[in-house]
This record gives structure tokens, C-alpha cells and sequence, in this order.
């Protein structure tokens, strides 16, 4: 990537298979095409993420995964990984209401 040369790479982790793919260049960085190949683990809505890709604009100095840096990532694949995590949060503030309501009490 520091070079922004237009290669692919597959990574496969415990959780999944990534697929990267460096499309040019950016004013900042490079543009790199992120695709989630197979999912390994995790809860069925996250199945939906399979074959959806989203292009990141990468530092060329990063050393982090391009899908590391939501913020700099846009696509079908990023919009779908942020409702799961909107929904994920909403779940999680109706299940913890009342702990919540005294928390906001106690200041």
C-alpha cells in the first residue's frame, strides 16, 4: 500500500476471509476495495455482510486494516456493519433501561 499499486490480497482470520483490492490513488492516500468473502463466526444478521464491499481511503503510511478506520470507508458493506452496531446499541439501552435511569439519578 505505501507504494498504492494495484494488487488484491485475501486475509483469513478466525472470524472471516477478507478480500482487499488497491483500486488508485487518493489525494491522501490510496483507494482500497475491503469485500467480507466468508464469515466464520458470528450472529445471523451478520450473514448479510458476505459479498458486500466498501471502498477505504487509506494513509499510505497506515499500518492498520483498511477496515479498521470506519470514518474513512464508504460503501454497502460499511452502511450495513453501522446499522448492525445502531441496532446492536438500541437492543442494548431497552434491555438496561432502568440500570440506566439509575445511573442518570445517582448525578
Amino acid at each position: 500500500m505505501a507504494r498504492c499499486r494495484k494488487v488484491f490480497y485475501i486475509r483469513e482470520d478466525a472470524s472471516a476471509i477478507w478480500h482487499y483490492k488497491i483500486i488508485g490513488k487518493s489525494s491522501t492516500g490510496c483507494l482500497v476495495e475491503v469485500s467480507l468473502l466468508n464469515l466464520k463466526k458470528g450472529t445471523i444478521e451478520l450473514e448479510t455482510l458476505q459479498d458486500k464491499t466498501m471502498v477505504c481511503d487509506v494513509y499510505r503510511s497506515n499500518q492498520e486494516l483498511p477496515e479498521k478506520d470506519f470514518a474513512r470507508c464508504s460503501g454497502q458493506l460499511r452502511e450495513e456493519i453501522q446499522e448492525i452496531i445502531i441496532q446492536r446499541m438500541h437492543n442494548y439501552l431497552i434491555q438496561n433501561i432502568e440500570e440506566i435511569n439509575e445511573e442518570f439519578a445517582k448525578i
